[in-house]
């Protein structure tokens, strides 16, 4: 006798469409043979076409089919070859795991088989419904319970949660962790320890749980860092299981920050730098580890200060110019670089501050001209090589120059190409206020026109209150020269900011910078005097300082 399990997969397999040579376990997509002696091959689609073929030598008779898809029950659905061969048979159903259990003595009786055989013939049942995505979290979990010494088993249902979850349902995340799946699979991760392909899948199960910031308690809790750093210690030599746990650290260092301090400590930092020396032209590892320095350094100076102590800078570098054709690399490298050039002045001595600053611009200089060059139209891209500007030329006069030196005309492009995108809008901003509070480069700015382009910029993105601050702020420096009041006055910068002050009432920041212009404004001219008095500027302001009795800073202004 013959068992051929019902799928749409080895439907198209008999017929030879859409078959993958490299899923080792697609053998038990089809077939159970109930005989003795007979062996078949184990690749492929040819166990498929070669088992049906001695199934049918065999006689119809002795082909028993069971339908293990709900969408093969309807016959229509059957392709002419098996539709032909299986006419006169009639099919068991186990689409479901309470039909499977129900149904499965009417198989076993129809086969005549023992009692180990039917615990094996429910064994490749409930394999097939795992490879064929059939099962629930519920059902997978309790598989993982009932067969977790069982390496191959547990291969499949981490592969099979891990595709579960891979779509977009968060719910569906979050309901896995909430069903224990994450403890289980930490588990199965002891017992197979020593096994390579067993831990592969179980780090593609938990990164899966990992991307969702909702588990990012619960699985910290259980010890899923601790976890997955000793089992890439264990397996250092091998680089797929080192990417997963990158990635694993990845998902969870995403959010508020609230666990950087202990994964740093754990020695991811150390961990990371070292994978990349290792792994230099692996340049999925080099994604991977780029990606986590990004999710690592956002909030905190101390984790900057540890990865620049290990050459991360360098290292992202030397990444970003052996692939430079990589765009996921180019936007996790340049994200990376960009949160290491945000360093506040008061956490080094100044002369290894300034020294830090300029090192970093020689060595993100060409990358930003490769990266600009290679990804004219990538909007993360360019965004990231701004934050990248932005951050260098912050409190560095020697930066400030070059970046007006080399950089001025690729900027004044960007902001034309993209003049509707706020992300990119605000930071130009906000290198505009940084080059404003050097004097010796006002005189240039204003060749270029850069009070023009301030006040379309907040003409373009009135509700985006950082593109309206950071104007404002490169205001507040050109309106400290009182050579450039006429022209502040000529480009209407005061109707712009009170026209903000009205939309943005509510931000401090915003009334701090704008308040500060105007300040200078009335400062350095009678003629702005008597406009703003003529605009109701008295109750315009004093409404603003009703709204922040307690900030000194905007009272004082």
């Amino acid at each position: 006798k013959t068992v051929i399990f019902i799928t749409k997969r080895f439907m198209e397999q008999i017929n030879g469409v859409g078959v993958s040579e490299t899923q080792r376990r697609n053998a038990k997509s089809g077939l159970l043979v109930a005989t003795s002696g007979m062996s078949l091959p184990r690749k492929g689609s040819s166990l498929a076409r070669s088992g049906f073929s001695f199934a049918m030598r065999k006689g119809y008779d002795n082909i028993i089919p069971v339908v293990i898809e709900q969408h093969m029950l309807d016959r229509r659905r059957w392709s002419s070859l098996l539709s032909t061969a299986l006419a006169d048979s009639e099919y068991i159903d186990m689409t479901t795991e309470s039909l499977c259990s129900e149904n499965l003595s009417d198989l076993c009786s129809r086969i005549r088989i023992s009692a180990s055989e039917k615990s094996e013939a429910l064994y490749n049942c409930r394999m097939n419904r795992l490879e064929n995505d059939e099962c629930n979290l519920s059902e997978i979990a309790r598989y993982i319970d009932e067969y977790e010494i069982d390496g191959e088993f547990m291969i499949s249902a981490c592969d099979a949660l891990e595709r579960l979850l891979s779509g977009d349902d968060e719910e569906e995340c979050v309901n896995a962790v909430k069903h224990g799946l994450a403890e289980k699979i930490l588990s199965v991760r002891d017992i197979h320890i020593k096994d390579e392909l067993v831990i592969k899948s179980v780090f593609g199960a938990l990164a899966q749980l990992s991307n969702n910031t909702r588990n990012t308690d619960k699985l910290v809790e259980i010890g899923v860092p601790e976890r997955v750093l000793a089992t890439m210690k264990i397996f250092r030599k091998s680089t797929i299981i080192q990417i997963l746990g990158l990635r694993v650290f990845r998902y969870l260092a995403r959010g508020n920050g609230k666990y950087h301090s202990r994964f740093l400590k754990l020695g991811i930092a150390k961990k990371t730098i070292s994978l990349m020396k290792l792994h230099r032209n692996d340049f999925s590892l080099q994604r991977e580890a780029c990606g986590t320095i990004l999710c690592l350094t956002p909030f905190s100076n101390t984790n900057r200060l540890s990865f620049i102590s290990l050459k991360a800078p360098e290292m992202i570098s030397m990444a970003l110019q052996a692939k430079d054709d990589d765009e996921k690399l180019t936007i996790q490298g340049l994200g990376a670089l960009s949160n290491l050039s945000f360093i506040e002045a008061h956490m080094r001595p100044k002369s290894e501050f300034m020294r830090y600053k300029t090192g970093l611009m020689k060595i993100c200089a060409p990358i930003i001209v490769t990266s600009s060059d290679m990804f004219p139209n990538s909007i993360p891209v360019h965004i990231f090589i701004c934050s990248l500007l932005r951050n260098l030329t912050y409190e560095s006069s020697e930066n400030q120059e070059f970046v007006m030196k080399t950089f001025m005309d690729r900027i004044l492009q960007l902001l034309e190409a993209r003049a509707d995108t706020d992300s990119i809008a605000q930071r130009i901003c906000s290198i505009f206020a940084n080059l404003s509070v050097n004097e010796s480069l006002r005189d240039g700015l204003i060749e270029i026109q850069v009070i023009d382009k301030l006040v379309q910029a907040m003409d373009d993105h009135p509700y985006c209150e950082a593109t309206q601050t950071n104007a404002c702020e490169a205001f507040k420096y050109l309106s400290a020269s009182s050579s450039l009041i006429a022209s502040l006055i000529s480009a209407k910068v005061d109707e712009k900011i009170f026209e903000a002050l009205e939309l943005h009432c509510i931000s401090a920041t915003f009334q701090h910078e704008a308040y500060a212009v105007i300040l200078n404004l009335v400062k350095h001219s009678h003629e702005i005097k008597v406009k703003l008095l003529r605009q109701d500027a008295v109750e315009r302001i004093t409404r603003g300082l009703l709204c922040f009795p307690n900030d000194k800073e905007i009272q004082k202004e």
